[in-house]
């Protein structure tokens, strides 16, 4: 062809020599990385193999070598390299060590820009409209911080939102009156406040728009533009770069692309489906379906940085020195995995036939191995490759079929431990990086009363530079203190719980299952904060409240046992739990169709849960004495009183659900009863344990205040639970037998 053309055609020339290495290890691995025969290279030199305990230990290491590289051999950051086959796993705590030892770095990596609060505000705004202001859809709108409410604003809407079951028609009220008592006060118009910024852009975004009906993709679009120019965004995104340009500029990097990025999907969108009529939801779907296939590049902040980045993905510049990590079974080289319907002695009858087909399984693997060759043999200087020999579990890793290898390739290379490194001069590095290990060394000391001299010289070093002593103070303080365990001083205990403690045998029983559970609920007073859901602890109040409020009809009405009749039972369930519902958790019973049906459960439970107790009282020689007595301050029954040793009192209070008593002969039995709603059971373990210790504490006080009766000699006669729920039959078999 050149001949025809008339140009002159120069002699070949063929490079024989590699002129890149500057290790005859690195030359060998090059030549001989596919053809290896022979016994190997007697030269290892520019190889290394690193073997650690764990991927910290082998990120670590590869940190503090770079350190060493820059320092002793003179290299630039930007002639060094860290590639893994796992990227994912090693990239959080790579970038936080490398920022330990203040090494500049630039992760190659793609962004996806589904997460970032712009998409997420467009995404959940069209929720919003589609599911008409769910709670969920909400809240992912007012905390993408482009809302028009601090981040403490939307805290104190979503307590207030989950308190009151929010969501739906009730965003569009004039007023929100829920948990306000009378005239409106500031809380309540604080509160309103907030509900007005929160739901105004998204009235007007979703203003004449149907749920169910069809808009053009442009005009839909329009809206979307129109919501982001009230809201401000792109000024709100601009800040947002120019705050983090000092701290992050990876961060303020991606706040100034995400803007342009957002606008072209949209404008392909109207360029491709512009006058194609989509539903709201459908909208956000084609949207998301467009977000999720984009990313954003992030180009490097300094010229000078180490590259970390993938070794089959990553374009490796001309680097000196490469460190591979991960270097394990089943990470490098890749597991395989299968693909599609085809074997791949399908797929190779199927290509000779003329038909063209997806990459196959041996393809993908051939091609790995050619980017794993590519990579390896790009550093001029040197390759350690390192792989780790467990986790942090104690769980063990095989290194990868490389490494085995590489040492069949130079057979005379021996593995560097990176555990064993650690405990050298390899930790003197940085500033920062050396004060962790400090800490480390500071503990020995602390336990052996050994150290070694550097390290005494490293302590001098951070304790006369001012800018390090409050930290250094710090450390001595945490290593020195003392981490057994203490009670807290008699001060502290009446500032918290006063001199006179006064309690319950429920509490009691949470103090005996986890000390600091009570400390932290009774003492520090911690609340979780209200949901308007319906808990177990609800329906226990709910049937307390039916079954006292029935035994007081049945005692104002002076109705005895033997005179109840299952209609008349029903009929007075069926007013109180009308009332009831109406108060419990803020009318949540009422909320949806599963709590309505509940509602009707609840009947029928409460009306056969009577029905058995009447049956019971029928039958058997106790009568009912008294229901619901409490005892404490100010109630029927005297408090139980317990002296402590610093001269205060425990105080116990409580409510027995029910009292019956039997006379025998001037001898009068208690028998004590409580109604649970749950599966508890008599544990004599738990009660030896101070777990369960109600029923007998509340024996115990009533017999203590019925002893003072001279008629009768008062004896303990029974202290039972009576589970309030709907019986369930236990089958072995097949019940068609």
């Amino acid at each position: 062809m050149a001949n025809s053309i008339g140009c002159t055609v120069e002699n070949s020339l063929f490079l024989k020599e590699n002129k890149r290495f500057f290790s005859e290890g690195l030359q060998y691995l090059e030549k001989n990385f596919f053809s290896y025969h022979g016994e190997g290279s007697a030269s290892h030199e520019g190889i290394q193999v690193v073997a650690a305990p764990n991927r910290f230990t082998e990120m670590e290491y590869a940190a503090q070598q770079v350190i060493r590289q820059v320092r002793e051999k003179k290299y630039r950051f930007r002639e060094i390299a860290v590639v893994t086959n796992a990227l994912g796993e090693y990239e959080k705590s790579l970038k936080s060590i490398f920022r330990e030892y203040e090494i500049p770095f630039f992760l190659d990596v793609k962004k996806e820009i589904v997460s970032h609060p712009l998409i997420e505000l467009v995404l959940s705004s069209l929720d919003a409209i589609t599911y008409h202001f769910s709670y969920e859809s909400m809240f992912r709108y007012l905390k993408t911080g482009l809302a028009p409410l601090t981040r403490e604003e939307v805290d104190i809407l979503e307590n207030y939102v989950l308190a009151y079951g929010i969501k739906g028609y009730k965003w569009e009220l004039p007023q929100w009156t829920m948990g306000f008592l009378g005239e409106m006060d500031t809380k309540q118009e604080e509160m309103n406040t907030l509900r007005q910024k929160a739901i105004e852009p998204l009235l007007d975004f979703g203003k004449g728009l149907d749920r169910e009906g069809k808009y053009t993709v442009l005009f839909l679009t329009e809206r979307v533009l129109q919501l982001m120019n009230r809201l401000k965004v792109s000024e709100i995104l601009q800040q947002w770069a120019t705050q983090k340009q000092s701290v992050d500029a990876e961060k303020s990097m991606q706040h100034q692309q995400i803007w342009n990025i957002f606008m072209d999907i949209l404008t392909h969108m109207t360029e491709l489906l512009g006058q194609e009529e989509v539903t709201i939801e459908d909208f956000a779907k084609i949207l998301e379906a467009g977000v999720s296939k984009s990313d954003m590049g992030i180009i490097p902040t300094t010229t000078d940085s180490v590259l970390i980045g993938d070794i089959e993905r990553s374009r490796l510049p001309e680097i000196k020195v490469l460190f591979l990590l991960g270097v394990n079974e089943g990470v490098l080289p890749s597991p395989a995995v299968a693909q599609g319907i085809f074997t791949d002695m399908e797929r190779e009858v199927l290509e000779k036939s003329g038909v063209e087909l997806a990459a196959g399984g041996k393809r993908r693997a051939f091609e790995e191995q050619f980017l794993i060759y590519r990579g390896m043999t790009k550093p001029s200087h040197l390759l350690c490759l390192s792989y780790c020999t467990g986790d942090l579990e104690g769980k063990l890793w095989r290194p990868s079929s490389l490494i085995q290898k590489i040492h069949m390739l130079f057979p005379n290379l021996k593995e560097i431990s990176a555990d064993k490194c650690n405990t050298t001069m390899e930790n003197v590095t940085t500033q920062q990086g050396c004060f962790h290990k400090l800490g480390q060394k500071m503990r020995d000391y602390a336990q052996n009363g050994t150290m070694e001299s550097v390290w005494k010289d490293i302590y001098s070093f951070y304790y006369l530079h001012p800018q390090w002593q409050e930290r250094l103070q710090m450390l001595t303080e945490g290593i020195s203190v003392d981490v057994s365990e203490e009670m807290l001083s008699l001060q502290v205990r009446k500032k918290l719980y006063g001199k006179e403690l006064h309690t319950s045998v429920s509490k009691l029983e949470r103090f005996a299952a986890c000390p600091y559970a009570y400390f932290a609920e009774y003492g520090l007073q911690a609340k979780q904060r209200k949901e308007f859901t319906l808990q177990t602890p609800d329906l226990g109040i709910l049937f307390h409240g039916v079954l006292e409020r029935f035994f007081t009809e049945v005692s104002n009405k002076k109705i005895s046992w033997e005179e109840l009749t299952s209609e008349w039972i029903q009929e007075c369930i069926e007013e109180i739990l009308s009332d009831s519902v109406e108060t419990l958790g803020n009318g949540v019973l009422k909320e949806t169709a599963a709590n309505r049906y509940l509602i009707q459960r609840l009947k029928r439970i409460s009306n056969r849960a009577i029905n058995t107790l009447a049956e019971h009282i029928r039958s058997g020689d106790f009568i009912p004495y008294d229901y619901e007595i409490g005892f404490g301050e100010k109630q029927k029954l005297p408090p139980v009183v317990i002296p402590l040793e610093d001269g205060g009192n425990l105080i116990l209070r409580g409510k027995i659900d029910r009292v019956d008593i039997l006379e025998r002969e001037k001898h009068r039995y208690v028998k004590i009863i409580d109604y649970k709603s749950g599966e508890k059971e008599v544990s004599f373990r738990d009660i030896y344990h101070g777990l369960q210790l109600q029923l007998f504490v509340y024996l115990d006080a009533f017999l203590e205040y019925d002893a003072s009766s001279k008629q009768y000699k008062t004896k303990p006669g029974g202290a039972f639970y009576f589970h309030i729920k709907d019986p369930m039959i236990t089958v072995d078999k097949d019940t068609n037998e």
